[in-house]
């Protein structure tokens, strides 16, 4: 879905607390809200070339809301 390496993914739950429940088996078990945030993420990243600094900071005025870009 988001077409990024898994440590790629792992980086951006950590570098922007994204709040991932764990299952029984200590996986990462992400909603439909988790993968909304990542979408936005990666699009501010890839798509808008901002800086992660840049992106955290977009990401915060945006209130984390998605954007039609986000299917």
């Amino acid at each position: 879905m988001l077409e990024e390496a898994q440590s790629t993914v792992r980086y951006w739950v950590d570098t922007f607390a994204v709040q991932v429940r764990r299952s029984s088996t200590g996986r990462l078990k992400y909603s439909q809200d988790n993968l909304r945030e990542l979408q936005l993420i990666r699009h501010l990243l890839r798509e808008s070339n901002l800086t992660i600094d840049g992106a955290r900071s977009e990401e915060r005025r945006v209130g984390k809301e998605c954007h039609s870009w986000c299917s």
